[in-house]
C-alpha cells in the first residue's frame, strides 16, 4: 500500500508491506519514477532535507538495514 501526503512544500510518502525487501524494491522503483517526473518538470529535491524512517512491529526483528537510492542525482 502506498499513500502520499502533501502539505505546503513538503511531501511524505508512506509504504506498507510485510516484506522489507519488497518495500525496498517498491520504494526504489517509485524514486526512479519520481526522479523522471522531477526532471521533466525542471524541479529538484533538496537531498540534504530528505529522509526516510522504517516503522516496524516491536515483535519483529529487523534483519537487514539498507539505504534507498536517493542520491544527489535528483
Amino acid at each position: 500500500m502506498t499513500e502520499t501526503l502533501i502539505f505546503a512544500g513538503d511531501t511524505s510518502i508512506f509504504y506498507s508491506h510485510s516484506d522489507l525487501k519488497k518495500i525496498k524494491s517498491l520504494v526504489n522503483a517509485e524514486l526512479e519514477n519520481f526522479d523522471i517526473w522531477m526532471k521533466c518538470n525542471k524541479l529538484s529535491v533538496n537531498v540534504k532535507k530528505t529522509n526516510y524512517v522504517i516503522f516496524k512491529s516491536s515483535r519483529e526483528k529487523l534483519l537487514t538495514t539498507f539505504l534507498f537510492t536517493l542520491e544527489t542525482k535528483l
